[in-house]
């Protein structure tokens, strides 16, 4: 009987065509009826889209002559190790260095507040690069978010924009510290809901200026790094953030319009 965890260890072999014919098949073949697989997929095209894209817009920056060092710095160091270096053509390297080189620039939110680089670390880190399951029912998500944050995913559904639709619910971490974490997407953009208790001299007013007030008077902030537009507001006890490939705009009225629901939710 074939089961998703089965098929999951090859989708990278079947993304990259180096499955013989009835491995193939047998991949298609589930991947037909599997709706769950089908998205994981989807989203491992995508991931190596972005990654080329990042490629791309950074090439202009290049260095001339970078191509021929890389390749120097790749070269075998014996016989032994020619076949590895017929499996990386210089291109493919030439891109997963520089787009190795953005995410780590990404990864630290350089350029952000304090306060921002908590909750967009979590969405690089977890978002983009870990895998949960998708396609959960409702009350799965509820019940992994656990007690406090039941109230969540209904309030965010309600008022995502376009054809976004809640796809993951979970606990996680980076770097030793816990976060709430819901994740929607819309084809290959991702936006992220991150929740995280606030640390002592934690607070968005420091940093940033007051972009606007939702209806029950909670201040807004935003800012944004690369292609990603953040918006965040602060309750006694919470940082909330909301990060998406959204124009800064759309990200921070998409708050906007959760806040109460949310707010009420934490409260």
């Amino acid at each position: 009987m074939t089961t998703c965890s089965d098929i999951v260890g090859m989708l990278d072999f079947h993304l990259d065509r180096e499955l013989g014919a009835a491995d193939t098949e047998f991949v298609t073949r589930h991947l037909d009826t599997c709706g769950a697989c089908s998205r994981l997929l989807a989203q491992r095209i995508a991931m190596r889209d972005r990654l080329r894209q990042a490629a791309r817009d950074d090439a202009a920056d290049l260095p001339p002559g970078l191509a021929t060092r890389v390749r120097r710095s790749l070269a075998p160091a014996s016989a032994a190790d020619r076949w590895v270096w017929r499996l990386l053509p210089v291109a493919a390297a030439v891109i997963l260095i520089v787009a190795g080189a953005r995410w780590y620039r990404l990864q630290d939110g350089a350029g952000l507040s304090p306060a921002m680089q908590v909750g967009f670390n979590d969405h690089v880190h977890c978002a983009l690069l870990r895998k949960y399951p998708t396609g959960l029912p409702m009350a799965q998500m509820v019940r992994d978010l656990g007690p406090g944050y039941a109230d969540l995913v209904p309030a965010i559904e309600q008022h995502l924009p376009g054809d976004y639709r809640v796809e993951s619910a979970h606990r996680c971490a980076w770097r030793g510290r816990s976060y709430v974490h819901v994740v929607a997407r819309s084809g290959s953009s991702v936006l992220s809901l991150v929740i995280a208790k606030r640390a002592a001299g934690e607070a968005f007013e420091n940093d940033l200026r007051t972009i606007v007030s939702s209806a029950d008077g909670v201040p807004l902030y935003t800012s944004a790094v690369e292609r990603f537009s953040l918006a965040g507001f602060e309750t006694r006890d919470h940082l909330v953030y909301l990060i998406s490939d959204l124009d800064q705009n759309q990200n921070l009225v998409t708050l906007e319009a959760m806040t109460p629901q949310l707010r009420s939710a934490l409260d």
